[in-house]
């Protein structure tokens, strides 16, 4: 018997318990258990690209483990600047100068975009006969009409997960539009890009593949 695919918002009541542990993140959800997070699938099922690993190399364990803490914080500062703006229904003018500063892109791609708030911050999940994961969405809004899933990133370009992520966090809300709004130090201050989003499912299907195969360790002979 085909197994009933669970997709959706999970409710705070479901959401029993969210753990880190070694880098990763999983979620625990009522009825279904614990599941790894869509970032932390991605980050086992997707190889880091040539330039970050000729930075490993060159790079002492101090140097790697002060970079990922200084990125990480940014990121998460971006991030919560961000949810704050969203809430805000995209009045800039309820943050502070300076947090205007950080996200004048994200600012400058409302004023152009228009979008409407649909949700903001809210964890999902999916999980089928082949994979389970949950994750946490960063905005749905209706642009011009239509819904939409924005992704945001705060990084040096948009890289091959990142569909991938958008790919399977629209198909547990059963979104058909979905874009990554990448922060950019450019004079417009932003690049919005649109995902195809079954190809970005397609990807995510691949990298849990290998997830998997990592997590279970069945490469290995037992005597």
């Amino acid at each position: 018997m085909t197994q009933k695919i669970i997709k959706g918002i999970v409710s705070k009541e479901d959401l029993l318990e969210v753990k880190e542990k070694g880098g990763s993140r999983s979620y625990n959800i009522r009825d279904l258990g614990p599941v790894p997070s869509v970032t932390s699938v991605l980050h086992r099922g997707f190889p880091p690209g040539y330039g970050l690993i000729s930075w490993f190399i060159r790079s002492t364990k101090e140097e790697i483990d002060k970079k990922r803490e200084v990125s990480l914080k940014k990121g998460t500062e971006l991030h919560e600047i961000f949810e704050k703006f969203v809430k805000a229904n995209f009045n800039e003018y309820k943050l502070s100068g300076e947090e205007r500063k950080k996200i004048k892109g994200a600012i400058q791609w409302a004023k152009e975009m228009k979008p409407k708030l649909v949700h903001s911050e809210v964890v999902i999940v999916y999980s089928d006969t082949e994979l389970s994961v949950a994750g946490r969405v960063d905005l749905v809004c209706v642009i011009d009409g239509l819904v939409w899933l924005v992704d945001l990133k705060t990084g040096q370009g948009i890289y091959e997960d990142y569909p991938c992520q958008v790919g399977i966090y629209s198909k547990a809300l059963d979104l058909k539009r979905a874009g990554i709004l990448l922060l950019t130090n450019t004079k417009k201050g932003y690049k919005f890009t649109k995902v195809n989003i079954e190809e970005g499912f397609k990807g995510f299907r691949a990298a849990y593949q290998i997830y998997r195969y990592l997590e279970d360790k069945k490469y290995y002979e037992k005597n």
